[in-house]
């Protein structure tokens, strides 16, 4: 198991924050995300099957921007 650590902007509610949860959860290999709102750090534990570029590209697609840490 892995972790990404990102940050991610454009969030400003906890909508916002269930929204990116729930992108990031249907990536392959995802197995837990927490996003904090306040900071806009997101880690997300998963398998080699998930990649950086998937999780990002998940949150980019659902309106935010993110950066790896």
């Amino acid at each position: 198991m892995k972790t990404i650590h990102l940050k991610v902007t454009g969030m400003t509610c906890n909508h916002c924050v269930k929204h990116v949860d729930s992108a990031i959860r249907e990536v392959q290999g995802v197995q837990k995300v927490d996003v904090d709102l306040a900071s806009g750090e997101v880690y997300v534990n998963c398998d080699d099957s998930a990649s950086i570029n998937s999780v990002i590209g998940a949150i980019t697609n659902d309106g935010y921007s993110a950066v790896e840490i």
